[in-house]
């Protein structure tokens, strides 16, 4: 199997996954062996392995979720913007594992990474969120607001570089990351910026 195929079937299961298809998009990525690809190509494989890390939590195999994400955060760790999504993966499984700690440890290392690159990594607001939910999840209401605070602000940034309204939607609400951060602050009474606040009221109403 070459680079490109696996990637091909990684989105594939991408669109499967935001579709809330989750059985759709295991069976897409069980149609893939990574292995082969991983010394050519190891950021190919390190996404492939993220994905099924995200897709195993989604169909509930917790251990998988983690053990996935273990491999590929290991196999990202070489490319400092994909590095981000793995320890990101690496936070979201620990806290479906019930590792607090841990989750806390990654989450906030992906974030810490991603303000040190001086440019928009592909897994920004992914990692915004691992941060934000295990804080919320520990109980720490502060800094847990800081965190979406600074994720609504990044994604107001975001927004600002995307001129139609249409295309402003989809990257809010066609994006899961996007929409549970729009969602959290909404709840909570974080304010959004204009941009983002726009786009919520059209979508409700």
């Amino acid at each position: 199997m070459t680079g490109f195929v696996l990637l091909a079937h990684t989105m594939l299961a991408v669109l499967d996954l935001r579709e809330d298809r989750p059985n759709d998009a295991r069976s897409q990525l069980a149609q893939c062996d990574p292995k082969p690809v991983a010394g050519e190509n190891p950021r190919y494989a390190g996404v492939y392995w993220a994905l099924a890390a995200r897709v195993a939590r989604a169909t509930g195999r917790v251990d998988d979720s983690l053990r996935f994400a273990t491999e590929a955060e290991r196999l990202l760790s070489s490319s400092p913007p994909l590095h981000v999504l793995g320890m990101a993966e690496v936070a979201f499984a620990r806290k479906a594992a019930g590792d607090d700690e841990g989750a806390l440890v990654m989450a906030s290392a992906a974030v810490e990474l991603l303000d040190t690159l001086g440019a928009v990594a592909d897994a920004e607001f992914f990692a915004r969120l691992s941060l934000v939910e295990v804080l919320f999840a520990r109980g720490d209401v502060v800094h847990a607001t800081a965190a979406l605070v600074a994720a609504v602000e990044a994604l107001e940034r975001r927004l600002e570089d995307v001129a139609e309204s249409e295309l402003r939607r989809s990257f809010v609400f066609g994006v899961t990351e996007n929409r549970r951060l729009v969602e959290l602050a909404l709840k909570t009474g974080v304010p959004l910026g204009p941009l983002a606040h726009e786009v919520a009221v059209a979508v409700r109403r």
